[in-house]
């Protein structure tokens, strides 16, 4: 059995809520949620030949939070951001603020790769519990920071 098959049936068999985003161009890219709701994540790999899976989560950055980053002092915001970089990069994931460049970002993108070779059920599960992990710590912060998001009956965004 292929590595792609094997993927997307230990992610069943955790009883994880498997798809595929009907706009996605990769060879291999499942969108993965809890049954009971939360943060979502996707695992990609880019081409046929490619030898490694990217597990990825996005947080999407709550507007309220966009504008209390806003209202900080340049350095708060820089030092505020930096540190959450370096907690990140410090778990072993990659980290992307996009838009990039831009001081305040609208999304927060989580990466780990997961090389394919010898790939077992367990190698899966540790690198999506790192991710995860990652990104429960971005939502963790800027809830602690900023006030937990009032959402009006509509659930935070996790893309």
């Amino acid at each position: 059995m292929d590595s792609d098959s094997n993927v997307e049936r230990w992610l069943r068999d955790l009883g994880l809520n498997v798809s595929r985003p009907p706009q996605a161009k990769e060879h291999f890219h499942v969108l993965v949620t809890p049954p009971q709701g939360g943060p979502a994540f996707e695992v990609i790999r880019p081409t046929e030949n490619q030898k490694f899976y990217l597990v990825v989560m996005g947080i999407a950055i709550y507007q309220g939070h966009q504008d209390a980053l806003k209202a900080m002092r340049e350095d708060e915001r820089k030092k505020f951001l930096n540190d959450l970089k370096y907690d990140l990069l410090k778990m072993g994931t990659d980290v992307i603020l996009m838009p990039m460049g831009d001081q305040i970002p609208q999304v927060i993108q989580i990466v780990r790769v997961l090389l394919i070779e010898d790939i077992t059920p367990n190698d899966l599960v540790n690198c999506i519990y790192l991710v995860k992990n990652a990104g429960m710590l971005v939502i963790s912060k800027f809830s602690d920071t900023f006030g937990t998001p009032q959402t009006k009956g509509n659930a935070i965004k996790y893309i």
